[in-house]
This record gives structure tokens, C-alpha cells and sequence, in this order.
């Protein structure tokens, strides 16, 4: 972390030597420290601390704003360090890189040799929230050539230092390093013009030859990928022309060609000087090509993703509507195996910004177009599901208000039933508890009818009876005749008898049925609120996104 570290800014560099001397210096110290401190942990965290501060004032003497470096920490063969070493780094490194002003957009580079649980607990331990994985083949031959060369060293045998260094490029940088009998070239006059060589191809045609120019930008050789570098023809040529040079291509059991790794490298090599601007645009579409058919591999699929990619979020649904009935099946199919390439929201889908990003490039070296009228046909479809959607959500948010208003007058109708079937359970097994009733009827009186009567003939018959002992007269006939009466009645008490028994049994019977019958009524309407409530929440799932951007 401190031999090692380097910068291309000037200022950079010079804050990174006054770092490495004092750093020197100070490590002493804090070894002694922790060496005469009776602290099983001294010095762990004081080592990463100082490390950072010294780091960051040698920087600032220089005048360099410490926001604006970006430090790539780069950690070579993670699952050789002892666990120690892997406790410090996670625990008190991490934790005090974290709150510096340096490191706010520190960047990791770890390399192992193989990832299992241990290397990913050290990720999970730093905290990282996404790690990208990234397979890297060792150097061939003529890789370490160029790279002993880029380091000012004439080296013949390329096969050899592969050996030594099992295509590392560290282990080879550092052979380099060490070395004191590796030949350093002679120094070259700047306007002698480096020859361009190319070995071991005399015997081939220049057509054939461009048949291997092309064929060496690609790790997987067949028709569909060579079309992307040049004419279907030349494609078709090619292919059938490298089937037949068995030794120095192979073919693979799907059918692919792969070429020679020497041949590859030793073709782009002379293709780079030859043509640079060239060799970079093959070398950009071949990447590309590769990228992409790493995350999709079937070619005959990828027309799918290229129609996909147009679309913010789509539903099975609207598959069913942008695609004819052949087609649908090999978008359903590629939307089941490339499950992982999808954000998936309920039921919306929409390809993640990693597979977008790179199905655009592949648009964009030929990979082909939308299907004509798919973003049109998207966007209407969006307006029309807009609004049956809304009619829809409409027509089930009444229902959902109709079903709860019934399960509440279900449920206050078992509430009473349940009461009334306790209280006749109850009266009958204490009827002395039972009020008794006042029963109200009419009848006649016949001494206020006579009276009434005879007033009446009196003042009929006398006129020393006036008018006024009539109307009392008739007031005595009326009262005579609808005479009020009111009698106590008590509930009868059937405590004998099977009769009563059997009624109240059969009342609680009846009870019991209607009590029943409304409970399977409210079950029912729970079913169907539920019922609802998914189809209200998926109406909104269906809609959150546009299918298309707008316009």
C-alpha cells in the first residue's frame, strides 16, 4: 500500500514520495508502540489512521484538492493473505478510508485465483453493494513479448517467459524488475521507421489472409459474428474457407471455429501497426459482439432483445399484442431463461440497464432494428390499457364497496342472532325471571251505560234537564259502553313436558341455520374483497411505468 503506490499527476507524485519517506519512518514508531503495549488490539487502528493522515497532508503540500482524486486500491492474489492481515483490511482499514475526504470515490481491484466463501466474505466485510466478476486468461506469448518490450527489454522467447510466469503479468513485471542478464535493446534513431513484419504467413493469399485478419478479432468463429465485420460473402468465404485449415483452426462441438491464440495475437499485432484506426473499430465491434453473446447466446433470440430494449416496461399482455403467434413463443421463452437480465415489478418487466446498455451497442455495430410499428403500436396499446384500466378499477373499487358494506350487515345480523338464541336459552332455563305483561283491552259498564242512558231520556222528557245534562248523558253511554281494562299476564312456565323442550330445541336449531348460512355468506364476500384487492393492486402494478418513452 505504499512501495507500490503511483499517479500520472505530477503534483500527485511528488505528495506520494513525501508519503513513502515519512511513512518510513513512522511505521517504526507504531511497531515499537504496539510492540510495548499491553492492548492485545494496540496499534490496528492506529496503523490505518496514521496511514491515511500522513497520506492525506502529503498530498494537500502539494497544493491537490483531495476530492478530486479518484484512488483505485488494488489487491493482488486475495486468498493468499493470512486472516489477519484480511481483519485489518475489513475492519480498521475499511472503517477509517471510509470517513476520509480521500477515498469518498475509492475504487477495488482484487484478483484471486479462485472465488469461493472465504473471498466473498471479504467483499460482504467491506461492505460492497455490487461486485463485478471479470475472468482474466493468462498472457499468451506474444502478449509478454509486447509487454517486455513496453519495459525496454529485448526478449526473444515469448513462450519461454509465459512459462516462468504463467502468462501473470505481475510475476512477469516483476521478473523484469529483478533481472540483471535481460538484454536491454539499443537504442533506436528516432527516424528510423520500425519495420512491419509478418511471420509465418508467406504461404497465404491476400484474400485468405483477410480472411484471418477477421477471423482473429473473434474468440468464437462461425457465419452470424463474421457478418459483423464484413459482408455476408466474405463471411460466408471465410467460415468454410478457415473449416479446412485444421491446423490452425478448431472446431468446436456446436460448430464454432476458434483460431490459434499465437496466430491471433501475432495478425491484430501487425493489423494495429498497419491499420491502428481499423484495427480499433474491429477490435470495438468484436467486443461488443462478445459482450453481448455472452449475455445472450442464442443467436436466433436476439432479435428479441433488440425489440425489447425499446420498451421501458412491458407485461406479458402486451407481448401477446406487439407479437404475432410464432413469435410469442420465442419471447416468452427468452423472457423465462434470461430471468436475471429483467427488473421485474409484480408483473412488469423491463430489461435491466446493463443488458439495455449493451443491446444498444450491439444495435449499433448492425445488430438490427425494432420491429416496424412496435413503438407505435406500444404507445397506442398504453393508451387504450390506460383506460380499461381505469373503467376496470372504477367498476371493482364499487364492488369492493358493496361486498364491505353486506359483510357489515351480515356480521350485525349473527351479532343479534347469537343474542336472541342465548336470551331463549336463558329465559327457558329461568322462566321466573321472565316480567310479566300488561294486556290492554275494551269492554262495557253497564252502571255508567244506564246512568248515561237516563240523562239522556230526562232531558228528552223534562225541561228542567237542559243541554248540558245531555251531552254528560251521552259522555256516560260512550264511557259505558268502551270501558278500558288492563290485566297482568305472565309468561306461562313449561317446565313439564317434552313439548316446550322439543320447541325450544327446534328454535335453536333454526337459529343455528341462519347463523350458518350468514357465515358462509361472509366467508364468501372475504373471498371475493381479497379477490379484489389483488386485482386493484395489480392494476396498478401493470401501469406504473410507460411501455414506450413519450414522445
Amino acid at each position: 500500500l505504499v512501495r507500490t503506490a503511483r499517479s500520472d499527476r505530477f503534483n500527485t507524485s511528488l505528495g506520494l514520495h513525501k508519503f513513502a519517506r515519512t511513512w518510513g519512518s513512522r511505521v517504526v514508531e507504531l511497531a515499537k508502540n504496539k510492540i510495548n503495549s499491553t492492548e492485545e488490539d494496540s496499534g490496528d487502528g492506529g496503523l490505518a489512521e496514521a496511514w491515511v493522515k500522513i497520506l492525506e497532508e502529503s498530498i494537500q503540500e502539494h497544493g491537490v484538492q483531495l476530492k478530486s482524486i479518484t484512488p483505485v486500491i488494488i489487491i493482488d492474489d486475495l486468498g493468499q493473505y493470512p486472516d489477519d492481515t484480511i481483519d485489518w483490511l475489513t475492519d480498521s482499514f475499511n472503517q477509517t478510508i471510509r470517513q476520509s475526504d480521500l477515498f469518498k470515490k475509492a475504487r477495488f481491484l482484487f484478483t484471486s485465483e479462485t472465488h469461493d466463501e472465504r473471498t466473498q466474505g471479504v467483499f460482504d466485510r467491506f461492505g460492497f453493494d455490487k461486485v463485478q466478476f471479470f475472468a482474466l486468461p493468462p498472457l499468451s506469448p506474444a502478449h509478454c513479448e509486447k509487454l517486455a518490450e513496453l519495459n525496454g527489454y529485448r526478449i526473444m522467447g515469448g513462450q519461454e517467459l509465459r512459462q516462468i510466469s504463467t502468462g501473470n503479468p505481475l510475476k512477469l513485471l516483476n521478473i523484469f524488475k529483478k533481472s540483471t542478464s535481460l538484454p536491454k535493446p539499443k537504442s533506436k534513431v528516432m527516424s528510423e521507421r520500425k519495420k512491419k513484419v509478418l511471420p509465418h504467413f508467406s504461404e497465404f493469399s491476400e484474400e485468405e489472409f483477410n480472411h484471418l485478419l477477421f477471423a482473429s478479432y473473434l474468440n468464437r468463429i462461425n457465419r452470424y459474428n463474421l457478418e459483423f465485420l464484413c459482408s455476408p460473402r466474405d463471411a460466408a468465404f471465410c467460415y468454410n474457407w478457415l473449416k479446412r485449415q485444421k491446423k490452425i483452426a478448431r472446431k468446436e462441438p456446436n460448430g464454432d471455429l476458434t483460431l490459434d491464440p499465437e496466430i491471433r495475437d501475432q495478425i491484430q499485432e501487425f493489423h494495429r501497426q498497419d491499420k491502428p484506426e481499423e484495427a480499433e473499430r474491429l477490435n470495438v465491434i468484436a467486443t461488443i459482439l462478445e459482450g453481448f453473446s455472452s449475455l445472450f447466446p442464442n443467436q436466433e433470440t436476439h432479435w428479441v432483445a433488440v425489440n425489447l430494449q425499446a420498451l421501458d416496461s412491458f407485461t406479458k399482455d402486451l407481448c401477446r399484442k406487439l407479437f404475432s403467434q410464432p413469435e410469442l413463443s420465442d419471447v416468452l421463452s427468452f423472457i423465462e431463461n434470461h430471468e436475471a437480465d429483467f427488473n421485474i415489478t409484480g408483473n412488469q418487466y423491463s430489461l435491466n440497464s446493463d443488458a439495455k446498455l449493451l443491446t444498444q451497442r450491439f444495435m449499433e455495430i448492425g445488430g438490427g432494428s425494432c420491429k416496424e410499428g412496435l413503438v407505435e403500436k406500444a404507445r397506442h396499446q398504453w393508451d387504450i390499457d390506460q383506460k380499461e384500466a381505469a373503467e376496470k378499477r372504477k367498476l371493482a373499487e364499487q364492488e369492493q364497496l358493496n361486498l364491505a358494506e353486506e359483510a357489515l350487515d351480515i356480521e350485525n345480523q349473527i351479532e343479534s342472532f347469537k343474542f336472541l338464541k342465548s336470551k331463549a336459552i336463558e329465559d327457558f332455563k329461568n322462566p321466573a325471571k321472565a316480567k310479566a305483561t300488561r294486556a290492554y283491552s275494551f269492554g262495557n259498564n253497564k252502571f255508567l251505560v244506564v246512568i248515561g242512558l237516563g240523562t239522556i231520556a230526562a232531558s228528552l222528557f223534562s225541561d228542567s234537564f237542559g243541554t248540558l245534562y245531555a251531552a254528560c248523558g251521552i259522555l256516560f253511554a260512550l264511557l259505558g259502553f268502551f270501558w278500558p281494562n288492563v290485566e297482568t299476564v305472565k309468561p306461562a312456565t313449561a317446565t313439564v313436558g317434552v313439548g316446550p323442550k322439543l320447541a325450544i330445541e327446534t328454535q335453536q336449531r333454526s337459529m343455528d341455520y341462519r347463523i350458518n348460512g350468514l357465515s358462509s355468506r361472509a366467508a364468501s364476500i372475504k373471498a371475493n374483497l381479497h379477490n379484489l384487492s389483488d386485482e386493484l393492486e395489480s392494476l396498478n402494478q401493470g401501469l406504473d411505468v410507460p411501455y414506450v418513452p413519450a414522445e
